[in-house]
């Protein structure tokens, strides 16, 4: 369980007045299979309030139409995301996530694509671990994410044994 930006603007920015951060409770849990390479994991966002659906009508100039109220099952998904591991071998994974509000949310209704999927894998040594993401977030596009992760502390061990 993660409480997200829980404090106060100590410093305002060019005058403006004292903003609020972004709050945010999120509560996530990942399960392994016994005798299979799958991890399996689902992650509650914004548990902090019920209704996550995008409220139009606030940010309409020209006076849109009332939100429906949800459905519970459709609010309730807009709160999960859901992903899954595969790893076959102890250096290398695969992994695949989806976001259901970004995808309600952001999808084309022309084409939807891969709106609010999400999609990686990494590779590691003892010493370094390469990792890639990709993340949809729209029609238009996409965001890419390389991380390379160092252990200076292996490689001191190795040289101190």
């Amino acid at each position: 369980m993660v409480i997200k930006n829980i404090g106060y603007q100590v410093t305002t920015y060019s005058g403006e007045s004292r903003q609020s951060p972004p709050f945010e409770i999120l509560a996530g849990v990942t399960a392994g299979l016994a005798q299979a390479p799958l991890k399996f994991s689902l992650t509650l966002r914004h548990l902090e309030k019920y209704d996550l659906t995008f409220d139009y009508k606030a940010t309409d100039q020209g006076g849109g139409e009332e939100k429906p109220d949800p459905e519970f099952f459709e609010n309730l998904m807009r709160h999960a995301v859901i992903g899954a591991e595969i790893i076959p071998h102890r250096n290398f994974y695969l992994g695949l996530g989806y976001n259901y509000q970004r995808r309600s949310e952001l999808k084309v209704e022309s084409k939807a694509a891969g709106v609010g999927f999400t999609w990686g894998f990494g590779f590691t040594t003892s010493l370094l671990s390469i990792e890639f993401g990709r993340a949809a977030y729209h029609l238009a596009g996409a965001s890419n994410h390389v991380s390379l992760i160092f252990r200076p502390d292996l490689l001191y061990k190795k040289l101190t044994d």
